[in-house]
């Protein structure tokens, strides 16, 4: 039977969760071309999708211009779109569902805060790869601080998760 100082312990597991899917609001990727930002997109943005080209700039537009004059076949096929990414839906349902096991089962929370974390950068390095093999090649795709502050908010939730599921083991050793 979980005791009333562990219950108290046991509700701060899902705060780095929650505080996670807030960290998604930060800027996840950052596109650049030319080592000039494009667009800075968010999670909950690219979930949805993104016009990268209404993110250009005026001497980027330009270029994207010059490019779809000397091949327009090119961008008939594949516009400067990002369509939706359902996948980032499916990462921020396992971190809220990671939160909410922290009430019932802390090992839910340290499998589904392990999974998030691993398919959160599973997604971004797998989106760095399609954009470089792409036509778009010129156009460089980077982890930004949203990634980064989502890794750690679940780093340490899921670090919390296991000192809760090892805490018993070091109260039983010691006496």
């Amino acid at each position: 039977m979980i005791q009333k100082d562990e219950q108290h312990f046991q509700k701060w597991i899902s705060l780095p969760f929650a505080l996670a899917l807030v960290g998604f609001l930060f800027p996840l990727l950052t596109f650049s071309c030319s080592e000039k930002v494009i667009a800075e997109p968010n999670a909950y943005e690219l979930a949805i999708g993104l016009d990268l080209e209404k993110e250009l700039g005026e001497e980027e537009k330009q270029v994207v211009e010059n490019m779809k004059k000397e091949n327009p076949k090119a961008f008939e096929k594949d516009p400067l779109q990002l369509q939706s990414m359902p996948v980032l839906y499916g990462i921020m349902a396992a971190i809220l569902i990671a939160g909410g096991f922290a009430f019932i089962s802390p090992v839910g929370s340290l499998v589904l805060g392990i999974a998030s974390l691993t398919g959160l950068w599973f997604f971004i390095y797998r989106l760095t790869d399609l954009v470089k093999q792409s036509q778009f090649s010129f156009i460089t795709v980077e982890p930004h601080v949203g990634a980064y502050c989502v890794s750690m908010l679940l780093i340490i939730g899921i670090s919390i998760s296991i000192a809760f599921l090892i805490r018993p083991l070091l109260h039983k050793n010691k006496k």
